[in-house]
């Protein structure tokens, strides 16, 4: 069993944003350097130049589903601070200053780590990657998301921006969703955690007053684990099925509602099928035809739950 340390890595952000998306044969250089660009603007610290980017990315449609989930990918696997554009300087001093000041075993520098925390745009970059797989119901991002979804498992009630995009994606995740509860307890068991922000390295700590879980834990405390976390894995993408409304997905649910045991786990399944004969006795009315998100929001049962929607990130 891994353990759920996050390992924090020591990268500098290049001064220059990078590119996301390369020409190829299947993409004209227009297309790849408006793509790249629209997504430059995502960096801005101006926020009504981000907001035109998302606005831009979006009528470019499925073409910049790529780069956007090999940002996303980017973002979780690698922790360190992004800085808007035209603060990159002014963020790498104040992580310099911090760094230095905290392995120097003396007082943090408060001032210099509350500057990089309020720089730092990876919350944001990873919140508008993933709204707009979902607006582009772009099924390439569907592997990166439900990632997350399995990451963020220890948050077992809640309900992530990378639910409310695999619910807009539709159709085209269920069968990843499917396979994410068929494979709950191998994913859990090796499951990476996903930081939705940014960590900073301070070296290696020879603290005693964090002693190595993994020596202290046995095997039953490992397995209890991974169970928990699998049904949690379970629970999230049942959700998501449920708020989709696909039919398709009736077969599979009926034949795990029949050999699951567990009394909670048997009601999710249950309501999860419920929704979905819901949804297709009810389907939802289609918007106007050039009638986007900036000025009508969609209601959602699960964008219901956050405060701060992907709808509402257009506006």
């Amino acid at each position: 069993m891994r353990t759920c340390a996050i390992v924090i890595l020591t990268v500098f952000m290049p001064i220059s944003t990078p590119i996301f998306f390369e020409e190829t044969a299947m993409l004209k250089s227009t297309d790849a350097e408006q793509i790249n660009a629209a997504i430059r603007k995502l960096w801005s610290f101006n926020d009504a130049e981000r907001r035109d980017g998302i606005e831009e990315i979006a009528r470019l449609g499925p073409i910049a589903a790529k780069p956007l989930s090999a940002l996303l990918s980017d973002l979780i696997e690698n922790h360190h601070p992004r800085f808007p554009t035209g603060k990159e300087d002014e963020g790498k001093k104040a992580l310099e200053r911090y760094i230095k000041s905290a392995r120097s075993g003396r007082d943090e520098d408060e001032e210099a780590h509350n500057r990089v925390s309020k720089l730092a745009i990876n919350s944001r970059l990873m919140q508008d990657a993933i709204c707009l797989l979902g607006e582009l119901k772009a099924e390439e991002g569907v592997p990166v998301l439900i990632r997350i979804m399995e990451g963020q498992a220890q948050n077992s009630r809640g309900t992530g921006y990378e639910m409310i995009a695999l619910r807009r994606i539709g159709s085209a995740a269920v069968p990843y969703l499917i396979k994410a509860i068929e494979e709950s307890h191998a994913r859990a068991s090796e499951v990476d955690w996903v930081i939705f922000g940014y960590a900073i390295e301070l070296g290696e700590a020879e603290d005693e007053s964090f002693p190595d879980q993994e020596n202290q834990d046995t095997d039953e405390d490992d397995e209890a684990e991974i169970k928990e976390i699998a049904a949690i894995i379970r629970k999230k993408s049942l959700r998501v099925l449920g708020a989709i409304g696909d039919l398709r997905a009736i077969p599979f649910l009926e034949k795990l509602l029949d050999r699951t045991q567990d009394k909670f786990e048997k009601e999710d399944i249950e309501e999860a099928i419920e929704k979905i004969k819901k949804v297709k006795k009810e389907p939802p009315k289609e918007l106007p035809a050039g009638t986007g998100l900036t000025s009508i929001r969609v209601y959602d049962p699960l964008e219901d739950e956050l405060n701060d929607s992907c709808a509402s990130r257009r506006r």
